[in-house]
C-alpha cells in the first residue's frame, strides 16, 4: 500500500488518535478511582445504618459490588495504558482471561454479537508479561468481532484447556473461515480480507507477544485463533 495513500493516511491518524486517547487513560483513571472509593463509602455507610430496611440494605450492597467491579475494571484498563514495564509474574489465565473479555463486552453488546467464555483450566498459572498478553487478547477479541460485524446470530467464543506444560486461548467466530490461502498471511503486517478500512496489524502484533512468550499463535478452522502459551 503506498504510504500516500488515503487509506494509509487514514490508517496512520487513526494510530496518532488512539496514542492520544491513551496519554489521557491513567490521569482519567485516577479521578475515577477516586470517586468510585467515595461511591463505596458512603455505601458501605448506608449498610451499617440501624433499622433500615432490608431492601435498601441489599441496593446498598449491590452499589459496592458495582463499584468495586468498576474499579478493577478501571485499572485493568488503566495497565494497558501505562508505559510498558519489563517485568513477568505469575498470573491465574482463567481470572486474566476473563478480565481481558470484561473490557469488550459493552462492544459485542452494541454489535449485538455473543460472546462465551469456556473456563476449562481453573486455577492454572503461567508466567507472562502482563500489559503485553493484555493487549495479545485485546487484539485477538477486536478481530474476532471484526469478522462478524453485521452478520447475523453472530458469535465469538473464548476457550481455555490446558496440557500438562502449556495452555491454550482459542478464539473462535461464526463468521465465514480464512481461506486456506490466506491462513498464514492473515499473521503479516498489513494484511487483511477485511477491506481498506482495517490496519491489518492485530493479528500481527498477537503473534509477536505469544513468540516473545516462548509460545505460538496460529489459525484453525474449527477452533478460530489458538494463542499457546507455556504453564506452571
Amino acid at each position: 500500500m503506498d504510504i500516500d495513500s488515503p487509506e494509509r493516511r487514514e490508517a496512520l491518524y487513526r494510530i496518532f488518535r488512539d496514542h492520544q486517547v491513551g496519554l489521557c487513560v491513567n490521569s482519567t483513571a485516577h479521578d475515577i478511582n477516586n470517586l468510585l472509593g467515595a461511591i463505596l463509602s458512603y455505601a458501605e455507610l448506608v449498610e451499617l445504618t440501624d433499622d433500615l430496611p432490608c431492601e435498601t440494605v441489599h441496593m446498598a450492597g449491590q452499589i459496592g459490588v458495582a463499584a468495586r467491579r468498576c474499579a478493577a475494571l478501571v485499572q485493568f484498563l488503566s495497565d494497558i495504558a501505562r508505559r510498558e514495564q519489563p517485568d513477568y509474574t505469575m498470573l491465574n489465565i482463567a481470572a486474566f482471561v476473563g478480565r481481558a473479555l470484561d473490557l469488550r463486552r459493552y462492544d459485542f453488546r452494541v454489535a449485538h454479537a455473543g460472546l462465551e467464555f469456556d473456563e476449562a483450566c481453573g486455577d492454572r498459572t503461567i508466567m507472562a508479561h502482563a500489559q503485553k498478553l493484555q493487549m495479545a487478547l485485546l487484539y485477538l477479541l477486536a478481530n474476532a468481532l471484526e469478522a462478524v460485524a453485521d452478520s447475523k446470530d453472530a458469535k465469538v467464543r473464548v476457550t481455555l484447556a490446558t496440557q500438562t506444560d502449556f495452555v491454550s486461548i482459542s478464539i473462535w467466530n461464526s463468521g465465514p473461515p480464512v481461506p486456506e490461502a490466506d491462513r498464514e498471511r492473515i499473521f503479516e503486517p498489513f494484511f487483511t480480507t477485511k477491506g481498506t478500512g482495517h490496519l491489518g496489524l492485530g493479528l500481527t502484533l498477537a503473534r509477536n507477544i505469544a513468540l516473545d512468550h516462548n509460545g505460538s499463535l496460529t489459525y484453525d478452522e474449527t477452533e478460530g485463533c489458538v494463542l499457546r502459551l507455556s504453564a506452571l
